[in-house]
């Protein structure tokens, strides 16, 4: 069997290949090739290192046609025609309108996947983001099942984003990662669940040459966000949607593009997590929902590694520990319950139009030795239990430190004009704010420093009154 060195990972003394081959029936296989020969990129080899064949050489170049024209039947004969059923119009019509835009991303998945180009996920942490990047891992998983173990794949990074900013720190740290790589194929980055922000701009200008870029989400698209010009922009407010269909939804539907991976809980989990009306409120995502929010707000809950960072491979490890996961999700859902109803007595209200807006110093009540519940998380949470005990809707303007979350009801979320407030306070306060943006019914803020922050505080319950009132 042959094949074509299609990545090398140069290390000190030894260096780390990908053979690309074909076994001649259509099958393809990605072999991992650590040798001390020197093996150039593109080079024909027998796939276990031992003679090389140049690029440049005729059967090389016949070969490498070959194995091409193979990669492209595979992915062909993997994608499915038709999306998946949901049984819920709404979804299905906004599947069947994104459908090219998802096979044509999962098409450039698979082709970066087969030939072992590197590959790079970030993915916010918390439920749904952490949803659709495992979403993605179990797909990939289904796709390779007989080609070998994808958790051993050198050239795959999960990276978990404390944010929804792809900055220019991020960019370079992922430039580092890939910079280590000779490849056929350019490296390959997907975002899951990063939101809007103009602020991303910067990122995305600086990854450009380095990597392909695959982007999922389910953000309002502002004039100025850059992303949306992509070629692999996959949103669901692009196609007449909303932020009710999730990024972790848009992650399992691509996957089902192309596998027969089970991803069911897991997009149910991020439709429960963002407070979606698609949510199917059933105990088990619901308890996945919660201890999914519970170790991507602090990842110690799951091993002792200092970064903080948290992989679908140790997510897997954790579920398959039944009575572990069941005992982190009942924490989670205790400690959520116990952090709201010691806010009760400490929220200050103010009433707009026949509704309240509340607003939290959440720093009165967060255990200061942990980060869970997260803020964002934690505003939900308030806000659903005030709805329930006041039988109508609100507003809940949280905060702690430099980080403001708001929250608003479904039924006046609209009116409350919390996306149209994102960008005024952008606009008033400049560089005051580091970052600003949601959906109709949650918005999150994280100010340069905790100065003047009252002020801003003020002028978002003024705004919002305003809104309520008209």
């Amino acid at each position: 069997m042959y094949g074509i060195v299609s990545c090398i990972k140069h290390r000190p003394n030894l260096d780390f290949y990908y053979v690309t081959a074909d076994d001649g029936k259509g099958g393809l296989f990605t072999i991992e090739l650590e040798s001390p020969l020197k093996i150039e990129l593109g080079e024909m080899t027998d796939a276990e290192g031992a003679t090389a064949e140049p690029a440049n050489g005729k059967h090389a170049r016949l070969r490498r046609k070959l194995i091409e024209k193979a990669i492209g039947r595979k992915i062909e004969s993997a994608l499915k025609e038709t999306p998946p059923a949901s049984g819920v119009n709404e979804l299905d019509k906004l599947n069947r309108e994104m459908w090219p835009e998802i096979t044509k991303g999962a098409s450039l998945l698979l082709k970066k996947f087969l030939a072992g180009a590197p590959i790079v996920v970030r993915f916010h942490n918390d439920a749904d983001g952490s949803s659709g990047a495992y979403s993605i891992y179990k797909g990939l998983k289904d796709f390779s099942e007989g080609n070998g173990r994808i958790e051993k794949r050198i050239n795959l990074f999960w990276i978990m984003n404390r944010g929804v900013i792809y900055g220019k720190e991020e960019a370079n740290y992922d430039i580092m990662l890939v910079n280590a790589y000779e490849s056929l194929e350019k490296p390959l980055m997907i975002l899951i669940d990063f939101g809007t922000s103009e602020k991303s701009n910067e990122g995305i200008k600086s990854i450009g040459r380095y990597f392909d870029i695959l982007w999922l989400d389910h953000h309002p698209v502002p004039g100025d966000f850059e992303g949306k010009s992509l070629e692999y922009y996959i949103n669901p407010w692009m196609f007449g949607g909303n932020s009710d269909y999730t990024a972790g939804l848009l992650s399992s539907v691509l996957v089902k593009s192309f596998s027969n991976a089970d991803t069911t809980i897991f997009k149910d989990a991020s439709l429960i997590g963002d407070y979606s009306k698609h949510a199917n409120l059933y105990k088990e995502a619901q308890d996945l929902s919660a201890l999914l929010d519970l170790i991507t707000s602090d990842a110690s809950f799951v091993h002792s590694g200092r970064n903080g960072n948290l992989t679908p491979y140790e997510i897997e490890q954790l579920l398959q520990d039944k009575a572990r996961s069941s005992e982190l999700a009942m924490y989670a859902n205790v400690r959520v319950a116990e952090a709201a109803d010691e806010a009760i007595p400490l929220l200050k209200e103010n009433n707009a139009g026949g509704h309240s807006i509340y607003t939290l110093d959440y720093g009165n009540v967060k255990e200061k030795q942990s980060r869970y519940p997260l803020l964002g998380r934690f505003s939900s949470k308030l806000l659903e239990k005030l709805e329930k005990e006041n039988g109508k809707g609100c507003v809940v303007v949280c905060h702690v430190g430099n980080f403001i979350s708001i929250r608003a009801s479904r039924d006046i979320g609209e009116a409350a004009g919390l996306v149209q407030l994102a960008g005024t306070l952008l606009e008033r306060y400049g560089s005051r704010i580091d970052s600003a943006g949601g959906h109709r019914n949650a918005v999150g803020i994280k100010l340069s420093g905790e100065s003047g922050k009252n002020e801003v505080l003020r002028q978002i319950v003024a705004i919002i009154r305003k809104n309520l009132a008209e």
